[in-house]
């Protein structure tokens, strides 16, 4: 039997260009410069406006660019030629590749390379490009493979099974070196298990499917019952853990990690100036080209046509898209140093104030999601240092006077409880909580916790000497 009901609900949708515009609001400054040198690359109507860097090569203008195709068939051959396709497939993939490639490339340079030679398909092996530059420099993919089977299924206007998907991520694993796009460290030493008949390796294998979270929290006793009742020697299945790869590509810990700064914050006569590190610039420059692509509308080439009125349009969007990052990110800068005047003054972390995203939001009138986008991975240059946006937020805690200090503040102050303590005889978060009570913060115990967690201070348990 049919049934027809009536449904008012609110719903909000976003179109491919909204989604666009948050996907650079995201972008730190390295990914942008990538992106726009892609965007300069395949459109004629957007020129390089100023570029700061000495080794940047000088830009041709849209009409020069245009003139040297005579015909839409022209500029497609050039394309294959070039190794893209019309469709912009490949295009799409290299910027999302850009978006999740990580400082060390020498590895994923050589595992596509691997991945050429296996009999897949052209999209199982464009997605197995897309899960090698979504892994971290360790060689771990950061997200579950679900989540990227929609975004690659998202970007590319199609469809991709999650059993394909995982059928691809398998073939990964297989190439050299081995293991790549594993989630964590318990997923990679399983795996290196996974061929090992020894009996060893079946007690490291008992050692971390059933005994991984009483490993963590080191409890000993209740891993030497269960390992003991199964036949298992804990020591000797531990020392044969060790023997394995910690991570599928090992960095060495003297690389020098480099952060490019997004804005540069100067001081002069206590007056702060904020500016962006614009690396690299485009501009829409299409009025002086219009007249080229509009007589091909009466010459009958209407995907001709459509072709240059498109990569006319997709110009002028990413011209002012780029236009509209850079007011929102100056508008939020400006409201965090008028916030945290103190701390820019001075450089000292224990200066800063009280301040949430919500606070920069109601500010510059702009949703907090939005704000969150604009300073996610974002990183300013002063005089004390290149630092994070993102330690310049935290939420006040009230003290006995009435006032309201950053949790930095409090932050600080466990670390120096944690150090100062009898390594014997650790603090307990209840000791640290009452300890701090006593200094005048009006904090509870389970604030302490989520503090103490995000200062990687391990439970007073695993703090005390063995």
């Amino acid at each position: 039997m049919l049934t027809q009901k009536r449904l008012l609900k609110n719903q909000l949708s976003l179109n491919p260009r909204q989604l666009a515009q948050l996907h650079l609001y995201q972008m730190d400054q390295l990914q942008l410069e990538q992106r726009i040198a892609l965007e300069l690359e395949e459109n004629p109507f957007l020129e390089e406006a100023s570029v700061v860097t000495d080794d940047d090569i000088e830009p041709r203008s849209p009409d020069e660019a245009i003139k040297e195709f005579q015909s839409w068939e022209d500029f497609r051959e050039a394309e294959i030629a070039g190794g893209r396709s019309l469709s912009g497939t490949e295009s799409r993939l290299d910027f999302l590749a850009h978006q999740f490639s990580a400082g060390n490339t020498d590895y994923r340079t050589e595992l596509k390379q691997q991945l050429d030679f296996l009999p897949l398909s052209c999209m199982e092996k464009n997605f197995g490009y897309f899960l090698i530059d979504s892994c971290n420099e360790h060689g771990f993919l950061q997200q579950d493979i679900q989540s990227l089977t929609d975004l690659f299924s998202f970007e590319m206007q199609t469809l991709l099974s999650y059993e394909k998907a995982s059928e691809v991520l398998q073939c990964v694993q297989q190439l050299e070196p081995g293991g790549i796009g594993c989630s964590n460290i318990k997923e990679f030493y399983l795996w290196q298990l996974r061929d090992k008949d020894e009996p060893l390796a079946e007690g490291a294998r008992r050692l971390l499917q059933w005994n991984y979270d009483n490993l963590s929290q080191r409890k000993w006793q209740a891993i030497k019952r269960d390992m003991a009742k199964n036949g298992f020697d804990l020591k000797a299945c531990l020392e044969f853990v060790k023997m394995l790869k910690a991570a599928p590509v090992e960095v060495s810990v003297s690389r020098s990690d480099y952060v490019i700064p997004d804005f540069i914050i100067t001081v002069e006569d206590d007056q702060i100036h904020i500016r962006l590190n614009q690396r690299r610039d485009v501009v829409f420059n299409g009025n002086s080209s219009v007249d080229i692509i509009v007589p091909s509308a009466h010459n009958g080439h209407r995907q001709e046509n459509s072709f240059w009125r498109e990569r006319y349009q997709s110009a002028k969007w990413f011209a002012n898209a780029l236009r509209e990052r850079e007011r929102n990110m100056l508008s939020a800068m400006h409201a965090i140093v008028e916030l945290q005047k103190d701390f820019f003054l001075t450089g000292q972390f224990l200066s800063l104030k009280p301040m949430i995203l919500k606070n920069i939001a109601e500010k510059i009138k702009l949703d907090i999601p939005t704000i969150s986008r604009l300073l996610a991975n974002k990183y300013a240059h002063t005089l004390f240092g290149t630092i994070s946006l993102k330690q310049l937020f935290s939420e006040g805690v009230p003290t006995r006077n009435g006032e309201l200090v950053s949790g930095k503040i409090v932050e600080a102050r466990i670390s120096s409880l944690v150090k100062e303590e009898d390594k014997k005889n650790p603090l307990t978060d209840k000791e640290i909580t009452e300890k701090l009570c006593a200094e005048g913060f009006l904090i509870a115990r389970r604030t302490v916790s989520k503090y103490r967690v995000r200062l990687q201070i391990p439970v007073c348990k695993m703090r005390g000497d063995l």
